[in-house]
């Protein structure tokens, strides 16, 4: 009884509570507080679950929080429908703001969300709780569901609805229903829905209020000039003044600024230094500009960009995912991985990113980092074109038009090429324009060829501008304007266009369209050479060669040389190469010009394969090591280089080379003879007639070697005249051997002039003609081919007899000595031992079968002794 005098009223009991709360003393107060909810008092239950929701004087519990929350809005609490419909709503960590591909609706689901993330987001419920809330009259809870309806998140996007409830917010004086209707007139959601004048007034109320993300949106009006005065001064000001305050979505606008040059200067560091203050506060987008900032060029540190990349991916934020594919590709930042770039091109794509869509599209056409199938690929386009992606359609035309695992259909793929045009891509206009000029698939037609130039030249494609300007040049389908066309031509360079500095630099040189003018066409050449053109710096190294006049400093060509050549440009390495080699305007380096030819050949070219060969077989720049120099000829060989085969074949043949390796030598042969090489159609022929590296077969001998004959191969020809006058060419007689001899003589062939002599002479396949043996022995040997020389000696001093001029036949003979034929040298010294046109000198006769024997002569050796024993005759 005495309990019950002294028991407090529950409005007692609220209004200490109340006390409790604004003096601190949550404990208490969560005790008077839980003792009324216990009790059905639904303002008790909601203050009791914002202290477990802050865990302050219990233990913070947030399903607890949610319980309590349900259970006064069942008792019609409308604090806590608000509640219930802020924390559904959000479902985030403390002052997290979600990520999504509108940063606009991001700030204001900043503002709009609560503090709690043990909540499960539901936004489903949230709508149903703020809804109510809001047919109750709640000002946020109306600006919150005017969010969802502006959104579609939880329920139908309806601009509507949308307007509706956040201008019920707005008129209440809720700043946040003034910053959400500011941003839906302005088009923040999708559209406009009035004018942005009206928007802008909306969100000042807002800033007035003290939002900063108001004063976030009024900048960016004023940064476009959007419906208020455009004042880019004003609109950084504030931006500036809301990011030294702490705005992040500030942060993020001032760092794109500094980024994009809006308003200010491009300034690549102050950039890096917003943006970095803005994702260290949470804001998702920041680490994706920072990417972008990180991999621009001039100001690229791939490492950091690839760390940032890797975080907004882990995040789930489909932008970052899809760029973190293309580091992957690139091996930028990290190693080169396709299988890697597949995975994360995947899963943003999961997320509906057309661009990742498409990568992964490409990726399949391509087979990289996927098994290749091209009707995947065509899939995943048509995707990507469905989802926003510009470029798909385009890539699509390309699969069409080039055939590349489709049946190539040239119509199909214009239908794609003119879609994308319509979606402004510029290359889908340039290849609309080169169909319809070249009239490939399409009837040719000049004037809409220049139509799609003129459209992708309007979108900055500068090769549309290049085509367009010769359209002019030409005349076709447009006024023949040489003037207007080179105007095109020089801005097109002037903008970094090297097929137009190259073509400018053509043009003045040739005279074409114009009268010639060196100083023009040597500018222009180097300019492009510049800019990067490999065959304008091609162009500087053989002027340089030439002494050509308005050149740069050698130096400086040597320079641009050096630069292509460390990029990996394998001419601009071959040439560095060959000026090293030869010491031209640079140091004579053997050591430098076999890096660089050991460059190129890494990176696959046969030539550069085939000069390490030629290094190591003769010892330059390194030392000689035939083993190494074979493996590079082989490695040239195989792709089919004919010098490098040609000098494989000799190093091979003058060892002892194993079975195996005279068989792939063989087959190197035999593949460029199927190719219809000629030279190596007779070295088939050759090798069958020899059994090197295949089988014995002089029927598969001449088949190769007549091949080669036909093809006008001269030394085949000499080859089958001297089978078949020797009677070991069934398939070709004696008669048809000296015609072969003959067409390949009356081509210049030294040998064939020979063997026409000894067949002549001798009655080989034809009848004995001494005039004519005679006409063609001289022939050889005026073009030093010292067995002619010999034969030609022979014969005229035969014909001199004892007491003859022997001056001519002497003549020949030592023109074949002194070109090192022993036999000569032989037949020399029996001259002078016999004094026969010559003074006897027994030295000088010693002294030729001395030089006859130190070359191998069997017969020299011994007939120098025998004089030199012998005594001297009086």
């Amino acid at each position: 009884m005495f309990d019950k005098l002294f028991r407090r009223s529950p409005e007692a009991q609220r209004a200490r509570a109340s006390e409790k709360l604004a003096r601190g003393d949550f404990t208490e107060a969560a005790q008077l507080l839980r003792k009324l909810a216990n009790g059905g008092d639904g303002s008790a239950m909601v203050s009791l679950a914002e202290l477990y929701v802050q865990g302050q004087g219990v233990i913070q519990n947030f399903a607890e929080a949610e319980s309590l929350y349900l259970s006064a809005a069942a008792l019609g609490s409308l604090d806590a429908e608000a509640k219930l419909g802020e924390y559904y709503l959000s479902g985030l960590p403390q002052g997290t703001k979600p990520s999504g591909d509108d940063e606009a609706q991001n700030s204001l689901l900043g503002q709009l969300l609560g503090q709690s993330n043990a909540i499960r987001q539901d936004w489903q419920a949230a709508a149903r709780w703020n809804q109510a809330a809001a047919d109750k009259g709640h000002s946020g809870a109306q600006a919150r569901i005017g969010y969802q309806y502006a959104t579609g998140n939880g329920v139908e996007k309806n601009l509507d609805a949308a307007e509706k409830w956040l201008r019920a917010a707005a008129e209440s004086g809720d700043e946040f229903g003034q910053l959400g209707l500011g941003m839906l007139l302005s088009g923040s959601f999708g559209e406009k829905r009035g004018d942005t004048q009206t928007a802008a007034q909306w969100l000042d109320k807002a800033r007035e209020s003290g939002n900063s993300n108001a004063q976030v949106g009024l900048a960016l009006l004023h940064l476009r000039g959007d419906g208020v005065e455009k004042d880019e001064a004003r609109a950084l000001a504030m931006l500036e003044d809301a990011g030294v305050a702490g705005n992040s979505l500030a942060m993020f606008y001032l760092g794109e600024a500094h980024r994009l040059g809006q308003g200010v200067p491009a300034n690549p560091a102050t950039a890096e230094t917003w943006l970095r203050r803005a994702a260290s506060r949470g804001h998702q987008q920041a680490l994706i500009s920072l990417v972008r900032l990180l991999t621009s060029k001039g100001y690229e540190a791939y490492d950091a960009a690839a760390a940032l990349c890797r975080q907004a991916a882990d995040l789930g934020m489909a932008e970052g995912q899809f760029l973190l594919a293309h580091l992957y590709l690139e091996g930028k930042g990290l190693p080169r991985d396709p299988a890697q770039s597949v995975r994360w091109a995947r899963a943003a794509a999961q997320q509906n990113y057309a661009e990742a869509i498409e990568l992964l599209g490409v990726l399949h056409a391509n087979g990289t980092g996927v098994a290749r199938d091209p009707q995947a690929a065509l899939d995943l386009l048509e995707q990507a074109a469905a989802a926003g992606a510009k470029g798909a359609y385009y890539r699509i035309g390309v699969m069409l038009f080039s055939g590349l695992g489709v049946t190539r259909d040239v119509s199909k793929a214009a239908e794609y090429f003119r879609r994308a045009a319509e979606l402004d891509n510029d290359q889908a206009c340039l290849q609309l324009g080169v169909l319809y000029a070249s009239g490939d698939g399409l009837a040719a037609d000049h004037e809409i060829a220049a139509r799609w130039y003129k459209k992708a030249a309007d979108l900055g494609n500068l090769d549309g501008r290049f085509n367009l300007a010769f359209l002019h040049l030409r005349g076709l389908g447009v006024r023949h304007d040489v003037e207007y066309g080179l105007s095109l031509l020089n801005e097109t360079a002037e903008q970094g266009s090297v097929p137009a500095a190259w073509a400018l630099h053509t043009l003045h040189e040739e005279g074409e369209y114009l009268a010639k003018n060196p100083e023009l066409a040597a500018r222009w050449l180097i300019r492009a050479a510049e800019m990067g053109s490999a065959p304008a710096v091609a162009r500087l190294v053989q002027w340089l060669n030439e002494d050509r006049t308005m050149m740069p400093p050698a130096s400086e060509v040597v320079a641009m040389l050096e630069g292509l050549a460390r990029s990996g440009n394998i001419g601009a390495q071959m040439s560095l190469a060959q000026l090293l080699l030869e010491g031209k305007h640079v140091s004579q380096d053997e050591r430098a010009a076999l890096h660089w030819h050991e460059r190129a050949a890494e990176q696959g070219d046969a030539k550069a394969q085939a000069a390490l060969g030629d290094a190591y077989s003769k010892g330059r720049g390194v030392k000689q090591d035939i083993g190494v120099a074979l493996d590079w000829y082989e490695r040239a060989a195989q792709q089919g280089n004919g010098p490098a085969t040609g000098a494989l074949t000799r190093l091979l043949l003058a060892g002892k080379p194993d079975p195996e390796a005279l068989a792939r030598l063989f087959k190197y042969w035999l593949r460029a003879a199927e190719h219809g090489d000629a030279t190596a159609q007779r070295v088939v022929g050759d090798f069958y007639l020899r059994g090197v590296g295949t089988e014995l077969s002089q029927e598969k001998a001449l088949y190769w070697l007549k091949s080669a004959a036909d093809l006008g191969d001269a030394p085949a020809m000499v080859a089958i005249g001297g089978l078949a006058v020797q009677g070991q060419g069934a398939a070709v007689d004696a008669a048809a051997g000296i015609e072969y001899l003959k067409q390949a003589a009356a081509k210049g062939n030294i040998d064939a002039e020979y063997n026409l002599g000894v067949c002549y002479s001798r009655g080989l396949g034809t009848e004995p003609d001494l005039a004519i043996a005679l006409r063609h022995y001289r022939s050889a040997a005026q073009r030093n081919n010292t067995a002619a020389q010999l034969a030609l000696a022979e014969i005229l001093a035969l014909n001199a007899g004892a007491d003859g001029d022997l001056s001519e036949a002497l003549r020949w003979l030592r023109q074949a000595a002194e070109a090192g034929n022993p036999e000569a040298m032989v037949q020399l010294g029996r001259l002078h031992e016999a004094g026969r046109g010559v003074a006897a000198d027994r030295e000088a006769a010693i002294a030729w079968y001395r030089r006859a024997a130190s070359l191998g002569h069997i017969d020299a050796g011994v007939e120098a002794r025998r004089l030199e024993v012998a005594p001297p005759t009086a």
